[in-house]
């Protein structure tokens, strides 16, 4: 199955890292196609030498960051040229798939490809240095089921970097909404299938090495609390497109809505009360991305 399949990575000013985890998972797919989100350091030379170094590797440089959806987007279009290509595999460039993970995704998809029913099929995202038994499935919606001798566990949103879509879902669907910019891109495809009647799986055993986010330790009245650190531009996106998902899905998805307000509500007070040093930056991208979300406005508008 995965001489058929087309990776797309999105990469945005990335480390020498990234060399490493290509070499390790290029020669399982047909071809990688690797969108640059218009990287200001020394990304475009790395992967101008990755693709001279392998021949299926593509690079496609644009000029400024245009975001992640509308990266992966021509990166899907691109892939979608190619006739032979089954299936999309999304990848971040933090993001390493073991090959022994990325034969059990393929068996899985190979053995229910018939399926209509199936909408995306994604691997379990467990933290770089840690252990994936224990791990819990984001959005799961029951406990894990078998099928095809696999287990894999209904969920209602599917993380983007290791998920692996049918040509046949993207043509008839669409591709990913490009004003998301870089929040809930995933999730709002995920759900938009799961609403068509479609279902979400992840592969249970096929684990996804990958950086989940900056975790930071702060100190709190006495107490070490840890938080998941992004940067003002980054959550002013969060609130904002949090607004727009909760509009889209909330008379059909009134209780996944609920609980993904609450989530919001706790990190974004958690991070505001915690993280002193950033208080000033934080509270105005909040409330950019409040009137932002609740007047429907683009960043730029």
């Amino acid at each position: 199955m995965l001489a058929a399949t087309t990776a797309v990575v999105v990469t945005f000013n990335i480390g020498e890292r990234f060399s490493r985890y290509i070499d390790e998972y290029h020669g399982s797919f047909r071809q990688i196609i690797i969108v640059d989100n218009g990287s200001a350091d020394s990304t475009p030379a790395l992967l101008q030498r990755l693709q001279s170094t392998y021949a299926n590797i593509s690079v496609i440089q644009l000029e400024r960051n245009a975001g992640l959806a509308t990266a992966q987007n021509i990166g899907m279009r691109e892939a979608l040229r190619d006739e032979k290509a089954g299936f999309i595999f999304l990848l971040d460039h933090d993001s390493s798939p073991p090959a022994a993970s990325l034969k059990i995704l393929a068996d899985f998809a190979a053995a229910t490809y018939d399926d209509p029913t199936i909408g995306l099929l994604g691997m379990l995202p467990v933290e770089e240095g840690t252990s994936p038994v224990g791990t819990k499935v984001t959005d799961a919606m029951s406990d894990p089921v078998l099928r095809e001798g696999t287990w894999v566990t209904p969920a209602m949103t599917i993380m983007a970097s290791g998920t692996l879509i049918r040509r046949e879902i993207l043509e008839r669907h669409g591709l990913f909404d490009d004003a998301l910019f870089i929040d809930d891109i995933d999730h709002d495809y995920s759900l938009k299938l799961h609403c068509a009647g479609l279902k979400n799986l992840v592969v249970n055993d096929a684990v996804l090495t990958h950086n989940l986010g900056e975790r930071v330790e702060i100190d709190f009245l006495g107490k070490t609390r840890r938080i998941t650190w992004h940067s003002p531009f980054r959550r002013y996106y969060i609130i904002r497109n949090a607004i727009w998902m909760w509009r889209r899905y909330f008379w059909r998805l009134p209780g996944y809505t609920a609980r993904d307000a609450y989530q919001i509500v706790k990190d974004t007070s958690k991070v505001l009360i915690l993280d002193a040093a950033h208080r000033r930056e934080n509270m105005r991208a909040v409330l950019n991305g409040l009137k932002d979300g609740i007047f429907r406005r683009a960043a730029n508008s």
